[in-house]
């Protein structure tokens, strides 16, 4: 039990944070939408026994709002990359680890 939680942690957390990088190359456009999209498929599916299912849907209808425009200056496009920021912190929170983790 002890080590199921330890490896759900560390594995969302990292997911988490290849996200939040994912995130700033795809403003930066040094990747596509479709490159964000599908890394961000794999990650969902792999958290998903780990992770609120709510969070995850959230996040995965904010990036289709970010990936539908062209325009990376555009307010939506910030309200979602800002919402995202905020749920993968939200996953993160949710996923330390504490005495009550393992009880």
């Amino acid at each position: 039990l002890v080590a199921l939680s330890i490896y759900s942690h560390v594995t969302v957390d990292e997911y988490c944070n290849q996200t939040i990088t994912d995130l700033k190359d795809f403003s930066d456009k040094k990747i596509s939408g479709d490159a964000l999209t599908k890394s961000w498929r794999e990650r969902k599916e792999k958290m998903s026994a780990y992770v609120n299912h709510d969070f995850l849907d959230q996040i995965t209808l904010y990036i289709g709002q970010m990936t539908l425009g062209d325009n990376h200056e555009d307010e939506n496009f910030i309200v979602a990359r800002k919402n995202i920021e905020t749920l993968i912190k939200l996953i993160q929170e949710e996923q330390k680890l504490a005495a009550h983790s393992f009880y």
